[in-house]
């Protein structure tokens, strides 16, 4: 799979950016979380460009409570859930942000999977291993459980495309 069925997938253009998040439909790993985060970044950065999309599944009410959060919050053109996916990788390359929206999270293999292509990641302090790693000029760390400045931090990735390339460079590197 590229990009461009990716993108086709999700039926986003060139210009939409894509803010992943990726783990079960679980309270550890934070879906809500990363739907408050949504949310508050349409308030942040109102531009409708961006798309979030949860790579990951769960069971079948894990599903109905996070699409309930989505629809309940006016998100359903911005947040989606596509499930698990056999080429995760391909889809983090499609991203320009991963967010890791985990609340309890020991060294999550995803942020390194989307950081060995290239992404730069958000994640928030105290949760798990993740900070160690991103606070090296991979991204950035905000405060536990604080949506808002998650928000705050993906705007600024997305506004400033070379300081978002200097971190998923040095989150491939690291």
């Amino acid at each position: 799979t590229d990009r461009a069925a990716i993108r086709s997938e999700l039926g986003v253009n060139d210009d939409t950016l894509l803010i992943g998040g990726s783990g079960l439909l679980a309270w550890h790993k934070g879906p809500d979380l990363f739907i408050q985060v949504a949310a508050q970044l349409r308030q942040v950065d109102p531009q409708p460009r961006h798309q979030f999309v949860w790579i990951g599944g769960g069971t079948a009410e894990s599903r109905a409570q996070f699409e309930h959060d989505v629809r309940l919050s006016d998100l359903s053109q911005i947040v989606r859930c596509v499930g698990p996916k056999t080429n995760p990788l391909d889809w983090y390359a499609a991203l320009a942000v991963f967010i890791l929206p985990s609340r309890v999270d020991s060294f999550p293999l995803v942020c390194l999977e989307a950081a060995s292509v290239g992404k730069p990641i958000v994640c928030f302090d105290r949760a798990g291993g993740m900070p160690e790693l991103v606070e090296s000029d991979c991204g950035q760390v905000v405060l536990y459980g604080d949506a808002r400045a998650m928000a705050e931090a993906v705007a600024a990735l997305l506004n400033d495309p070379a300081r978002r390339h200097a971190a998923g460079e040095a989150a491939r590197q690291t």
